[in-house]
């Protein structure tokens, strides 16, 4: 996944350098020379000529719900490319949604840091699909069947009026019911096709995962920083078709004290 910071116009002051987008052409650099299969969604925002800063929050580091949306298609055409899946990625165009706009209701990390006294709160936007989706999620606590407004989106939190900018994570609409961002299954009773698909995440799939769940019969997705189970183990249980890394470039931790370390630790 992109950083903020654009690999081709970065708009940071004279002197002062990001290394995240070299840390990504070297990370891509080194699976392509192991003929590890992987996609730059750097390339595919330069090449469609979007505008890379429109596609992140103004006061937060993370992308918008429509970057996800976006992505998410991207990645569905991808592995259709690749493996000759017939993801219905069509499903994943914006006008298939119904838009809610949360106005003034987000204050990001950078936000926080900053204080209202120096920036304002900024909107965001909630996805409803107009299609009928019936999904079925496991979290191993529990087990929830409803739509992907019943699974994904956190409804109480959208309509709550009496935020805190600097305690509320408004970006954590999608993930924020029933704690599913450490591990959870979704099985969608709607598919089309029988594929599954594991996915090792960061915080960027919050708005990405809710929609790949509208794509597959099963994905199961694991946030390694916070999983304590064994990923190798969860692979041989659920034999998924596709185990895919979803990741923005970071600098590599160099020991188990970093909160990043989890991520790259495969067992």
């Amino acid at each position: 996944y992109p950083c903020k910071i654009s690999k081709y116009y970065d708009k940071l002051p004279n002197g002062i350098e990001d290394a995240r987008n070299i840390i990504a052409d070297k990370i891509i650099q080194s699976l392509s020379n192991h003929n590890i299969k992987n996609l730059d969604l750097r390339e595919n925002i330069n090449n469609q000529k979007l505008n890379h800063h429109d596609l992140f929050f103004k006061t937060d580091h993370h992308w918008k719900p429509e970057t996800g949306l976006w992505a998410t298609k991207e990645i569905c055409k991808y592995f259709n490319k690749l493996f000759n899946y017939k993801f219905d990625y069509d499903l994943l165009s914006i006008g298939n949604y119904t838009k809610k706009t949360i106005k003034d209701s987000l204050l990001g990390s950078l936000g926080k840091k900053l204080t209202l006294g120096y920036t304002k709160p900024e909107s965001i936007n909630v996805f409803y699909p107009k299609f009928q989706t019936k999904l079925l999620l496991d979290t191993l606590k529990i087990q929830v069947k409803g739509s992907f407004d019943t699974i994904f989106i956190n409804n109480e939190e959208v309509n709550n009026k009496n935020y805190n900018y600097y305690k509320d994570t408004r970006y954590n609409f999608y993930i924020s019911n029933y704690d599913i961002d450490v591990f959870y299954t979704v099985t969608n009773e709607l598919s089309e096709n029988d594929l599954t698909c594991l996915f090792l995440v960061d915080s960027y799939n919050a708005v990405v995962s809710p929609f790949l769940a509208l794509m597959c019969k099963k994905i199961i997705i694991i946030n390694p920083r916070r999983f304590n189970g064994s990923i190798k183990t969860c692979i041989k249980k659920y034999q998924p078709n596709i185990v895919c890394i979803a990741y923005t470039a970071r600098i590599p931790p160099k020991d188990n004290t970093s909160y990043d370390w989890k991520l790259y630790q495969f067992e």
